[in-house]
């Protein structure tokens, strides 16, 4: 078009008067101007009336217009392609799979990724966002499916969409190269349900299993992160950081409640967080209450 040059192919087909369908059409190129279109056109009808009013039939092909013979030649049949559509190359035999095979296909394959993600979010409570993020990779996908079935699959996916997948790309790792498997994370998630370390902990044993393999139990032992939730061991430690803070105490007294969080900072930092936090929240507000009664009866 930059060239003010034109360029154009048509298709011609021709009926009888008051017939409903169109003839055979033939295709028309190599026309490069207004005139050369209009008598290709005119040639290529007048050409297709011949022939009907002969009673011989039209070969749909591919006409080249030769402008200076004002003609068009025969080009390249059309191989019964109705349409122009592809038509078989004839060095290629027909491929017969036979339905039998199929089936046993079919029942070999694994759970497709899609199927995957919608049993996800139907039967196991995961959000879209979370299937997807779990299905990307099929290791991933795998490593949180063992997962899901030994604990709670909403904690599962946290696990693994947190700490399972920063550790993997920290370490540059593959899936299968994670030393801690999907079983083992499930003992570290059950020793946090059940109160033997927190989940700051948790996630610690998990860093020092990633790196050397060790079983929770050992991680635990080393690193010396076993919560402490007896009561009167956290209840000293209360007593100690009050002692320790009396401006703190003496505003809380007085209405900032805002301080209760500062205080069970400071006792967890005490026991080096090794205290269990609900053990803790429960016996400071009763103790911080009691004080606050008896200073108002005062």
């Amino acid at each position: 078009m930059e060239e003010g040059s034109l360029r154009c192919d048509a298709n011609i087909s021709l009926r009888q008067a008051g017939e409903k369908m169109l003839g055979v059409k033939t295709e028309l190129k190599n026309m490069n101007s207004i005139r050369g279109v209009e008598r290709a056109l005119t040639f290529e009808v007048d050409r297709q009336r011949y022939l009907l009013e002969s009673g011989k039939n039209i070969i749909q092909q591919t006409l080249l217009w030769d402008e200076a013979q004002g003609k068009a030649m025969p080009m390249r049949g059309k191989e019964d392609a109705p349409d122009y559509r592809y038509f078989p190359d004839p060095d290629l035999m027909p491929v017969i799979v036979p339905e039998a095979w199929k089936r046993k296909i079919e029942a070999g394959l694994p759970e497709l990724p899609d199927t995957r993600k919608r049993r996800w979010v139907s039967e196991l409570g995961l959000s879209d966002y979370e299937a997807s993020v779990l299905n990307e990779n099929r290791g991933i996908s795998d490593y949180f499916e063992a997962l899901a079935r030994l604990i709670d699959p909403k904690q599962a996916a946290n696990w693994v969409m947190g700490e399972v997948m920063r550790r993997l790309k920290e370490d540059k790792i593959q899936i299968h190269d994670l030393k801690v498997r999907p079983e083992t994370l499930a003992r570290i998630i059950r020793f946090i349900q059940d109160g033997t370390i927190s989940h700051t902990a948790g996630k610690a044993v998990f860093d020092d299993m990633a790196g050397t393999g060790a079983s929770p139990e050992q991680s635990i032992k080393k690193l010396g992160l076993v919560q402490v939730s007896d009561e009167d061991e956290i209840a000293s430690l209360i007593d100690q950081v009050i002692r320790n803070n009396p401006d703190p105490l003496k505003k809380y007294l007085n209405g900032k409640l805002g301080l209760f969080g500062f205080f069970v900072g400071q006792i967890m930092q005490a026991s080096q967080g090794k205290a269990n936090p609900k053990v803790v929240q429960k016996l400071l507000k009763t103790k911080l209450e009691d004080a606050r009664e008896k200073q108002s009866k005062t």
